[in-house]
């Protein structure tokens, strides 16, 4: 059973996930997310289902949900992640999540921004064939993203799937630079995915964005990859952001965000 109410979903049906959007795995040149930039909003997830939010109502629907009884596993049990590339996507989440009870606990993914940040290209081919994508520092920039809210059974899943160099890092300092919906709730703690090294243009030369309004630029680098993904420059988190033990037993305990929410700036 979902873990979702449509009934405060504003206006648009649920959507069919694995009947309407393509797989990653099927087609990795259109990663990190197969619909249109354009067509991308805040939505609600669940059990295979999608609901497409309302930009403007979207803040206050998911905070609805999060403090109210629809969303079962409320938000001082989950944590809070930053989504910068196919986690974002729906049918990602279905196709990690599914057969596994943490597809009926929901998820809420909305927009989020970050400033001195941006979303760089890792130097390396993933499994499903795609060159997948990093949070790395960007000076002066600021960045457009999606933030989501994960119970623990969701963040061990994610954390299986996106291998041993990524690191899970930030806590005070990241959830401090993120802008969300005024009527959101802010957390005071925020984590997202940071890979230890990031394609560069040149050696030791700027790494290579991710431009969402290029459709092409993922079909190029999946091209460039057959002959090499490099150079590369390696990445550390910024000074002063946690770097989570994944390793420790019942790690998400700490990371759950159990202090009040305030809201947003």
């Amino acid at each position: 059973m979902s873990y979702l109410s449509p009934d405060m979903i504003a206006h648009d049906p649920a959507m069919d996930v694995r009947a309407a959007l393509p797989s990653l795995a099927d087609q990795p040149e259109r990663y990190p997310d197969a619909r249109p930039a354009a067509e991308r909003r805040p939505f609600l997830y669940a059990a295979g289902e999608a609901w497409t939010l309302d930009e403007d109502e979207s803040g206050a629907a998911v905070a609805g949900w999060l403090r109210g009884r629809r969303a079962r596993i409320g938000i001082a049990d989950r944590v809070a992640v930053l989504a910068v590339g196919s986690n974002a996507y729906p049918r990602q989440l279905a196709d990690k999540f599914e057969g596994t009870d943490a597809d009926d606990q929901g998820i809420a993914v909305v927009r989020a921004g970050a400033r001195g940040l941006g979303i760089a290209f890792c130097p390396l081919l993933a499994r499903k064939g795609y060159v997948p994508v990093t949070l790395a520092e960007r000076p002066d920039a600021q960045l457009s993203t999606w933030l989501q809210w994960l119970t623990p059974d969701q963040l061990q899943i994610i954390s299986a799937s996106e291998g041993g160099r990524y690191s899970l890092v930030g806590g005070e300092p990241l959830a401090a630079r993120i802008q969300l919906h005024p009527r959101l709730p802010r957390p005071e703690r925020a984590y997202a995915w940071w890979f230890d090294s990031v394609l560069a243009e040149a050696e030791g030369g700027d790494p290579v964005w991710l431009d969402p309004s290029d459709e092409d630029q993922q079909a190029r680098l999946i091209a460039a990859a057959s002959i090499s993904l490099s150079p590369s420059r390696p990445q550390s988190p910024p000074a002063g952001w946690d770097v989570v033990d994944r390793g420790a037993e019942e790690y998400w305990e700490a990371l759950l965000d159990r202090p009040r929410y305030g809201h947003s700036a």
